[in-house]
């Protein structure tokens, strides 16, 4: 028969898991939105987004990533379930021309950090939405 100290327990773990689960999906939601949305040319803007944690990454990646695909499946696997929660997690990218490409100097797009900073509400009730789905 579990006692209360066990249901606190559980319900500590069931908690933690949900935060983590959260700001996972929050980080690689928001993370594949900004690679999307940088206007590409030969993909060097989108293969140099670079998520690192608890460490600020203050080198290039070389990749050339057209699609991105590459760099969201990075993303993923450097933020491995259950050890996100708690930890601080860096965007970055070192292309000296990221900046104008976020001011708008593409006819692709722009704004593709404000865009998804606006989208963060959103990105984070559908990421702790997911999270209570998965953890009951």
């Amino acid at each position: 028969m579990a006692g209360y100290g066990d249901e606190i327990a559980a319900l500590c773990d069931m908690s933690a898991q949900r935060m983590d689960a959260t700001m996972r999906g929050t980080v690689l939601e928001a993370t594949s939105r900004v690679v999307i949305r940088t206007p590409v040319d030969e993909g060097r803007a989108r293969g140099d987004w670079q998520i690192t944690v608890d460490t600020l990454s203050r080198g290039s990646t070389d990749d050339v990533d057209p699609t991105g695909a590459k760099t969201i499946a990075a993303a993923v696997s450097i933020l491995p379930a259950g050890q996100t929660a708690g930890r601080t997690v860096y965007l970055t990218n070192t292309m000296p021309y990221i900046r104008r490409l976020e001011q708008g100097h593409s006819k692709q797009g722009s704004h593709m950090i404000e865009r998804t900073v606006n989208d963060l509400p959103e990105i984070v009730d559908k990421a702790a939405q997911a999270a209570r789905a998965a953890y009951p």
